[in-house]
Parts: structure tokens; C-alpha cells; sequence
């Protein structure tokens, strides 16, 4: 699956970025993420080594709990070097915290999810109202800034990551600098979580709740059948 996504658009497909970046990893690296695809594509495509942990807020899902979290993860284990996986809307939240972070010059590699607007909300109205997006992306009327332009406001290193065949080295050097850093990861925005649990919608217009092994993207009736152990 993840050969078959390298091949996909010219974006970076989230999770091969995902998947990518935790091989790259040390074993004893802490990693935080906020919601959204930060969080989900995480605990899909991640594979943890011995030693590392990996902080996220699933239950809550509060936009702009990365940031802080990231922050209180590198105080708390002594100015360790911390990941720290940002949606582009959750980061917007608490962009003030990029200060805290500069003052205390804490060691947190910030890579920003960029999939132009809030993928959650962008794919509910895309799977439930026929596309008629509001408020989600820059095509309904929500914008957001350049990430690297920002990093320089707060004096602080900057990368962007646009395509596949960048991404191990990219990844490599941002682990490698030594204070704060932003990389600007710009991802396909068609890409979806999957296998999700989703609603499905009659011909009638009506939705139905499937069972919790039919997930999205839905296989034919027929090949679900024959995956299924009675």
C-alpha cells in the first residue's frame, strides 16, 4: 500500500510522510500530535521501536493541544529533543507558543501537516453533502500563511517538504539541527483517512451506520462477504 501511495499525485501522500518519518526516528524519541491527520495517519502509519512514546489528545481532540503538549514533553524530559506533529489549522491555535519555544530555546521539531484547510471537517462535507464545503479550506473562505515566512518572524529554522524523493533527507536534517525548528510538510488534500468508520449513504439520501468491520473506503458486498470469519 504505501508503494502504491509513493506513486499517487505530486504531493506528499500523509502516510508515507508518516510512515517515513518514524523509521527515521531514534528508539527513544517522545513525538506529540495534535488532531486531525496528525493524530489518525499517526497511529495508523507509525511503527514504534523500543523506548519511544508517542503523545496525542484522540479523546479530546482539541484543536492546538500540539504545541503545548510538545512544549511541556521537552521540559518535562529535561530539554530532550521532541517531535511534534501539528495539523496547518490546529497550529494556528496556539501560534504563541512558537514564542515560548524560542525563549526557552527548547529542541522541538515541528512538522506541519499542511493539507490547506481542516481535513476532518473538509472530508465530512465532501462524503455527506455532495462537496459543498464551508469554512474548511481556502476554496470555502479559511487561509493560511506561509509556514516557512512565519518560522523567520519568530527566528527560527525553517524547511519544506514538497515532494517523496525529498523526504529522508529532509527529515534527516531537521532532526539534526540543534534548536527549533518548523518543516512546512505539504500534503495531498484529497487524501482521506482510511480505513475509517463512516456512515454510509442510501440512494434514498438516508445514512446508514454499518457494522464496525465495514469500514471506508467500502468493499463490494461480495468481497466483504468472503473476508468475513463466521
Amino acid at each position: 500500500m504505501v508503494e502504491e501511495r509513493f506513486r499517487q499525485g505530486v504531493e506528499i501522500n500523509p502516510y508515507v510522510f508518516v510512515e517515513t518519518l518514524f523509521d527515521l526516528l531514534p528508539e527513544d524519541q517522545i513525538s506529540v500530535a495534535g488532531n486531525g491527520s496528525a493524530c489518525v495517519i499517526g497511529f495508523q502509519a507509525s511503527t514504534l521501536k523500543p523506548g519511544q512514546r508517542f503523545w496525542t489528545n484522540s479523546g479530546c481532540a482539541s484543536m492546538g493541544y500540539d504545541l503545548p503538549a510538545a512544549i511541556g514533553a521537552c521540559v518535562g524530559s529535561g530539554k530532550r529533543p521532541v517531535v511534534c506533529l501539528a495539523g496547518d489549522g490546529s497550529i494556528m491555535m496556539n501560534l504563541q507558543e512558537l514564542q515560548t519555544m524560542v525563549e526557552m530555546q527548547l529542541p522541538i521539531k515541528i512538522f506541519v501537516l499542511n493539507n490547506a484547510g481542516y481535513i476532518s471537517i473538509s472530508q465530512t462535507h465532501r462524503n455527506f453533502f455532495n462537496g459543498r464545503e464551508v469554512g474548511a479550506s481556502p476554496k470555502s473562505g479559511v487561509s493560511f500563511p506561509d509556514f516557512s515566512r512565519l518560522a523567520s518572524g519568530f527566528d527560527i529554522k525553517s524547511f519544506r517538504l514538497e515532494t517523496h524523493a525529498q523526504m529522508s533527507a529532509t527529515i534527516e536534517a531537521v532532526m539534526a539541527h540543534d534548536g527549533p525548528v518548523i518543516c512546512d510538510v505539504i500534503l495531498d488534500p484529497d487524501q482521506g483517512f482510511e480505513p475509517k468508520l463512516s456512515s454510509r449513504v442510501l440512494p434514498d439520501g438516508r445514512m446508514e451506520s454499518p457494522s464496525l468491520e465495514d469500514m471506508a473506503p467500502f468493499l463490494s458486498r461480495e468481497e466483504l462477504a468472503e473476508n468475513i470469519i463466521e
